[in-house]
């Protein structure tokens, strides 16, 4: 019905005769999908795993995924926002649990007009970084991305690394980059919960935050946040706080000093 490159909302135009005998034309709205994601290895249909690769599409969930401790992992990423994961991943509510992510996320990177909505993930593990990607949940780099929207994350462990100097690590991704002129819509994060409570997180939304990317109701909760963010790709310039975020600490921990303190509950 639907060309390869035609995905996401769709009108689908259904002709029928009536019983007048006249011939009678209803639009409706559809949503065409490129694949349904039913399993842990289907999630390799999203994964950027080829240098300069584009990948397009509307990717769906079909169903909550137990991935048993499955390790997910990419070591692929792009400076580009012409590459990496481009299309819609629309998780339609459901949940991905019991994984372990490692080196640089689900996606290795996203791209230009990428989107990710709708989806909750339970008993996540940030495993091991791979060449610097600091094991984001999504991406290392999101290359002026759209739209990250309506997502929960709970978080079990967090990787860190005291021997890596730049702490380019991030609970979704690692490194915000390249919002230019060249995209005019402004990338958002919005509707997402974090909860890494009890677990000290090392730098929250990752390296070279541009003033460009906005926040709208996004929570993070934890026993203690090292670095909210940096607005450079060095950390020289860190972020104590981001309009449109909030963060919830332990009482007794009132400063972004709690990894030092080591007090968490």
């Amino acid at each position: 019905v639907f060309a390869a490159d035609e995905y996401g909302l769709q009108e689908l135009i259904v002709v029928g005769r009536g019983e007048d005998g006249a011939e009678h034309a209803f639009t409706l709205p559809v949503i065409a999908v490129t694949k349904f994601i039913r399993t842990t290895d289907d999630l390799g249909a999203v994964k950027y795993t080829t240098e300069n690769a584009l990948i397009e599409g509307y990717f769906a969930l079909a169903n909550d995924i137990d991935g048993q401790g499955t390790t997910i992992s990419s070591s692929s990423y792009a400076w580009s926002g012409d590459n990496g994961f481009c299309g819609t991943f629309d998780g339609r509510g459901f949940t991905i649990s019991n994984i372990t992510v490692t080196g640089c996320g689900i996606f290795g990177h996203l791209g230009k007009n990428a989107v990710v909505r709708n989806v909750n993930f339970d008993a996540v593990s940030l495993g091991g970084g791979i060449d610097r990607c600091g094991a984001p949940l999504f991406a290392r780099v999101a290359a002026n991305f759209s739209l990250l929207e309506d997502i929960t994350v709970n978080y079990v462990s967090i990787y860190t690394n005291d021997s890596i100097v730049v702490p380019e690590y991030g609970l979704l991704v690692s490194r915000q980059m390249n919002v230019g002129d060249e995209n005019p819509n402004d990338p958002l994060l919005k509707n997402i919960t974090l909860n890494a409570k009890g677990l000290v997180v090392p730098n929250a939304f990752g390296l070279a935050i541009s003033d460009r990317i906005k926040f709208e109701n996004v929570i993070v909760n934890a026993g203690g946040v090292t670095l909210l963010g940096a607005s450079d790709a060095s950390a020289e310039q860190p972020l104590t706080e981001i309009a449109g975020v909030t963060v919830i600490l332990p009482k007794e921990i009132t400063a972004f000093a709690a990894a030092e303190s080591g007090e968490t509950q």
